[in-house]
């Protein structure tokens, strides 16, 4: 049930939950010499979902089987899966205040948090990985043979890490390349809508 109030700052979000305000669904892109196109979101609705969103209220307490400490607080933005807000739209579950939309995002659907500082901080044992494209080698770098299944032309299995979750710190640290299984990975956003570090 949407419901709407006069002052979101009275908004306490509960257990596991973070309170967001996402960005409005850009529906056109500018080009080159200032033309627009207008974008079909219908097509591939999942590359124009909102992925971020600006942190407004974060809950005080989270269930105790995550064992981790709450990194979220008022004004960082996080970053989290496609379907969080389309999920909220589609079942009617969010707040509008002053005709201002407001969701409501799980803690562990969070893959990161750039904190006010600009410090970025991968979430829910999650780490950030600059992807890289794979060519058909006969063997790689490293000794290892790779199946040609795991190197088809969309294939991202490979890349340099850049952002570690402390509570995997032991095992991998940035600068570290590694593989990963195929599907494991998901973007942080689209091409069409990348702003983390500047794209």
């Amino acid at each position: 049930m949407v419901f709407e109030v006069t002052d979101i700052s009275k908004i306490v979000p509960t257990k596991n939950l973070i309170l967001v305000r996402a960005p409005k669904e850009e529906r056109c892109i500018t080009i080159g010499d200032g033309m627009t196109i207008e974008i079909d979101t219908t097509f591939e609705p999942e590359k124009h979902a909102a992925t971020s969103g600006d942190v407004i209220a974060c809950c005080e307490e989270l269930d105790d089987h995550l064992q981790t400490e709450i990194d979220i607080a008022s004004g960082d933005k996080i970053f989290f899966h496609y379907l969080c807000i389309s999920n909220c739209i589609r079942a009617k579950k969010y707040v509008i205040c002053n005709g201002i939309p407001y969701f409501f995002v799980t803690y562990t659907s969070v893959y990161c948090v750039k904190k006010v500082d600009g410090t970025i901080l991968p979430l829910n044992e999650q780490m950030m990985v600059e992807p890289k494209e794979v060519t058909q080698p006969e063997k790689n770098d490293w000794g290892f043979y790779l199946p040609d299944s795991n190197l088809d032309k969309n294939s991202k299995n490979m890349g340099t890490v850049r952002y570690v979750n402390p509570s995997i710190n032991n095992l991998v640290k940035p600068g570290d390349e590694i593989f990963f299984a195929k599907n494991s990975w998901a973007p942080l956003q689209y091409d069409l809508h990348n702003s983390l570090e500047g794209n």
